[in-house]
């Protein structure tokens, strides 16, 4: 009974001895890796590079606690339209700030998705509407059956650009409406 147990005993520190040094080296190799998330910035560094948004981007500066929000640790996917589109919203929503800040909110939703990640479904943005995902006859990916994704999957360290071809603009409640 007494060598039983001790070959037990020896064969638990031995299991112990030669499982945990295996495993500091897969978690260095693991821990040091940099891929190309690790060496890309924040959301909103990353809309600053692309120039056919710009004006997209300096619509989200504009707006204190989305800036903080997209410097925080969480992933997050944005639909920014082209500066032509942009440019051509109705004035009188870019320049209520209700309007304005609803507007730009519903570009953005919670979690990182590329272009092959989308499906049917409605998504909830950052303004708690749902964004309506479907596709036309070729395959494309629209956004409240108008919009569609022009340049695709520009990644960053949290979360994914999307561009499309126009902004999309959130259906007002009965509540919202009357505001």
């Amino acid at each position: 009974m007494l060598l039983k147990y001790r070959t037990i005993v020896v064969g638990l520190i031995l299991s112990v001895v030669l499982f945990f040094p295996a495993c500091d080296k897969t978690w260095d190799d693991h821990y040091n890796t940099i891929d190309e998330t690790t060496q890309k910035d924040k959301v909103l560094s990353e809309l600053e590079r692309i120039p056919e948004i710009s004006e997209f981007t300096n619509a989200v500066k504009q707006i204190d606690t989305l800036v903080h929000l997209l410097n925080q640790n969480r992933l997050y996917t944005v639909f920014a339209p082209v500066n032509e589109t942009f440019n051509a919203i109705d004035p009188e929503i870019l320049n209520n700030e209700t309007f304005f800040t609803r507007m730009v909110l519903y570009h953005f939703i919670d979690g990182k998705y590329k272009y092959k990640d989308l499906s049917y479904d409605d998504i909830k943005t950052f303004n708690t509407k749902l964004l309506s995902v479907s596709f036309d006859n070729n395959n494309r990916v629209l956004f409240d059956g108008i919009a569609t994704i022009v340049k695709q999957d520009f990644l960053s360290q949290n979360g994914m650009i999307q561009v499309i071809d126009r902004p999309l603009l959130p259906k007002n409640n009965l509540h919202e409406y009357y505001i």
